[in-house]
């Protein structure tokens, strides 16, 4: 029953905020941007807005940019956070959908399929292919695995640190925002600000695994 209520009300979360975040996001932006009362009045409205959108699956590059060019070095903090915990979300809602479909007996297509899944548990995995797998996507499959969600967890929080950094420098540094800009994947990667705390996060993160048995990961 409890399983079925989460599934219903994150489900149901996860449709209405991809639904809103497509057809009205760049109209919802504008009147973030350029409203003249942002800083005093709808800090929260904005926090909830961008909440519900790292829900769906649109791209979140936009958002995070944003945060950096409105709330400048806290963004990086706001946009972090709110990437951990909705990665939380949509990790056990896949997970949630998993368990269901393991537990149907009548449906072994999706066993098969799921099968296939366990090649790339590993944290290296995990942790590489969350720069090559778009956010909402990468949650998804993961949940549908058999890791562990402390292990899940314990991997995200290094992994998103240097692209959100990253991002969060750029919005800094912009003299103007519109919902139009554009940056290459490519041109991020490149970019010190993303490679310098990519390697150092990246170190960080082998030495722990070494030890994830200690903290029982």
């Amino acid at each position: 029953m409890k399983n079925n209520l989460f599934l219903l009300i994150s489900g149901t979360l996860i449709i209405l905020s991809t639904f809103l975040s497509y057809f009205y996001y760049e109209t919802i932006l504008d009147f973030f941007v350029f409203s003249e009362k942002f800083q005093n009045n709808i800090y929260l409205l904005y926090l909830i807005f961008i909440f519900f959108y790292f829900l769906t699956p649109m791209p979140t590059t936009l958002i995070i940019l944003l945060n950096g060019f409105l709330f400048k070095e806290n963004g990086f903090f706001i946009s972090y956070f709110i990437l951990i915990i909705t990665s939380v979300i949509i990790f056990s809602f896949s997970n949630r959908i998993n368990t269901l479909l393991l537990s149907n007996k009548n449906i072994t297509f999706f066993k098969r399929r799921l099968k296939l899944l366990n090649y790339s548990k590993s944290n290296l995995a995990i942790f590489l292919s969350r720069f090559l797998i778009p956010f909402f996507f990468h949650n998804i499959y993961y949940g549908l695995t058999k890791i562990k969600l402390s292990k899940f967890i314990f991997i995200i929080l290094f992994a998103e640190i240097p692209f959100t950094y990253a991002l969060n420098l750029i919005g800094n540094s912009l003299n103007s925002f519109n919902s139009g800009i554009e940056f290459s994947i490519k041109e991020i990667f490149l970019n010190s600000d993303f490679y310098i705390p990519f390697i150092i996060i990246f170190v960080l993160f082998l030495i722990c695994s070494k030890f994830k048995n200690k903290i029982n990961l």
